[in-house]
């Protein structure tokens, strides 16, 4: 059995555009809870002493980051790496282009923008594939999930991860790597972490394809729980999930 924690869209440096004008204490508090949402995900991950951390794109609300934010977030990745936990980043439209940044170490593997794979073998014994890939441009209109390989038969479990919306889900999905639901299927992966909606949704169970939703509502129209997955991945692919709400406010 594995155990992992599945995240997106952190968005941390997230302005709340319009909350200055209303009220600078609230607005301080709204831009500080990403962070405070990212913290609680973090003592998740330590308390619960999972395998790794799953990110899927949009950890940050910009290309353009802060060096604050930069500092912040690899101090919660030395965190994770100290506890023996493994982190897998990948960009989205938002972060685009972030893999230019030095984050890869023996603890943090950061996807590039072509599709490729990290492979791990837990302290158990068990050996994981990872696929997937990071955003060098805000918009992609090209349907990545063709260039995933199939899944990896040397493995015990082979996940994807995936920023992007399904064909269907807007006019403007076709600008965040369209996929359909039966381009991953047959792939025979054992579950796929996708990042990009910010509600969280269980596509769709065997294989598990699932949105985590962020881990922290950025307006009025985000309302309801907000956080992150922890997962257990058993034998003869059997899932178990347990939402953990992470949001501030």
């Amino acid at each position: 059995m594995i155990r992992f924690i599945h995240c997106a869209d952190i968005h941390l440096g997230s302005p709340f555009t319009g909350l200055q004008q209303r009220d600078s204490s609230i607005a301080f508090k709204a831009i500080e809870a990403t962070k405070t949402a990212f913290l609680m995900l973090i003592d998740t991950a330590i308390k619960y002493h999972v395998d790794f951390v799953l990110i899927s794109g949009d950890i940050f609300d910009s290309s353009h980051q802060h060096i604050q934010e930069k500092i912040f977030l690899k101090e919660q990745f030395q965190r994770l790496g100290q506890a023996g936990i493994y982190t897998y980043l990948i960009h989205g439209n938002h972060d685009y282009g972030g893999f230019t940044e030095d984050w890869n170490n023996d603890w943090v593997k950061v996807f590039k923008e072509e599709v490729s794979t990290e492979l791990l073998k837990t302290s158990s014994g068990e050996s994981i594939a990872i696929s997937g890939f990071s955003y060098d441009t805000r918009w992609i209109t090209e349907p990545m999930a063709m260039h995933f390989p199939m899944r990896n038969s040397l493995v015990d479990y082979h996940i994807g991860m995936y920023h992007g919306q399904t064909r269907t889900a807007s006019d403007s999905s076709a600008a965040y790597a369209p996929f359909k639901i039966s381009d991953l299927e047959k792939l025979h992966y054992d579950y796929w972490a996708l990042g990009h909606v910010h509600t969280k949704q269980i596509v769709k169970e065997k294989p598990y394809i699932v949105y985590p939703g962020n881990t922290q509502g950025l307006s009025s129209r985000e309302q309801g729980a907000r956080g992150c997955y922890f997962v257990d991945v058993g034998a003869f692919g059997t899932v178990n999930m347990e939402f953990i709400d992470t949001d501030a406010i």
